[in-house]
């Protein structure tokens, strides 16, 4: 299931006309895309997901996970195959999965307290990495795939000559006003 800050898109939604059957963020998000397609979705949507759409049309699978990769998306990529799950143990059912450990990972794992992306701690299965997206469809030689970063932090930080010093007077206030939007936007998640 799809956890996310979807509230405002809902009520913008309804606006147009848009009529929901229930209060879950996957049914706000598909009809999102479908009103202003992908991209547009993707850059309204604040909180953790990561999801797979199919473009019947165009015949294209697209995965796409959070601007900060609180939602796993593990995948695993063949000349002519494409498998993906939010949890590695869902990729053993492969025929061809191995399961070896893959030493790098292990030793960012053991170094750093993380396994950096795209890396998995599984040869072979690479992570999506947070704020990507992953396009697949079929070329003449097989499998094509087409990474895409659709969200960095650095897009997000002002640059030093904008910012003014904040008191922390101002900082608790701010820090407060951002915590009771974030609780107050958050829909009942549809996991």
């Amino acid at each position: 299931g799809v956890q996310t800050c979807a509230l405002p898109i809902w009520r913008e939604l309804e606006v147009r006309g848009t009529r929901f059957r229930g209060t879950s963020d996957t049914e706000v998000l598909l009809a999102s895309i479908e009103q202003w397609g992908l991209r547009r979705t993707l850059a309204q949507v604040n909180g953790m997901f990561a999801l797979a759409l199919w473009d019947r049309h165009e015949r294209r699978l697209t995965l796409a996970r959070d601007r900060m990769g609180e939602k796993p998306l593990y995948y695993r990529a063949s000349a002519s195959s494409l498998a993906f799950a939010s949890r590695l143990t869902s990729l053993r059912s492969l025929p061809d999965f191995a399961g070896a450990i893959d030493r790098d990972a292990l030793a960012s794992y053991l170094q750093l307290g993380f396994i950096t992306h795209p890396r998995s701690i599984v040869t072979g299965v690479s992570q999506l990495e947070p704020g990507c997206l992953l396009e697949a469809s079929s070329g003449d030689n097989g499998l094509v795939l087409k990474h895409e970063r659709w969200w960095q932090l650095a897009d997000e930080i002002v640059p030093e000559p904008q910012r003014r010093p904040v008191s922390p007077d101002e900082d608790r206030k701010s820090t407060r006003l951002n915590s009771s939007h974030s609780q107050q936007s958050r829909m009942p998640s549809s996991a």
